[in-house]
């Protein structure tokens, strides 16, 4: 009877010692700057983390409602482009990282970035995909911003020189390959 009372105590006590795990690990997760995720190698959402719910405004609960719910919220422009890279991803176990936009619960589109690794087993197996997803919106608005202003005048907002360059060398360029191929 005592060797019972020490058994059933000594689980109590490793219940405890992983709960505790268990609370630091969320603790880290859900406060670092980037939302995180845990889907199945069919694309199940598992898991998603508070800052992907606050960044789309999405639940966790409709995040996991269905298998590739994520790939309906990526822009249609994106989509054949991130379902591409994420079959590379799935076939040579590179890891996966791209920038792509996607849509928010109203509607607003936003930039991100999202990497992910395959995790696998003791044996090397794959068995599930673990990632995280930044919001990029404010650099990619910066980099067209000083994209724009590289080649647009500052006082006209006209196109400048660097601009009708770079427009010039892809006519003429456009022009020769079409020359090479021409069967004369």
């Amino acid at each position: 009877m005592a060797l019972a009372a020490v058994r059933i105590g000594g689980d109590r006590l490793i219940l405890r010692e992983f709960d505790a795990l268990e609370a630091r690990y969320r603790a880290l997760v859900e406060h670092i700057p980037a939302g995180t995720f845990l889907t199945t190698l069919d694309e199940r959402t598992l898991y998603v983390s508070p800052q992907i719910e606050r960044m789309f405004n999405i639940p966790a609960s409709v995040w996991m409602s269905e298998p590739r719910y994520w790939i309906k919220q990526v822009d249609p422009i994106d989509q054949e482009r991130v379902i591409a890279e994420l079959h590379r991803f799935l076939t040579d176990g590179e890891p996966f990282n791209s920038d792509y936009r996607m849509r928010t619960a109203n509607g607003r589109l936003i930039w991100v970035h999202a990497e992910a690794v395959l995790v696998r087993d003791e044996s090397g197996r794959p068995q599930c995909i673990q990632g995280i997803v930044l919001d990029i919106t404010d650099r990619m608005r910066e980099a067209d911003l000083r994209e724009h202003q590289a080649l647009h005048d500052a006082l006209t907002n006209l196109p400048n020189r660097v601009l009708l360059r770079d427009r010039l060398e892809q006519a003429v360029l456009t022009r020769q390959r079409g020359e090479s191929r021409s069967p004369c």
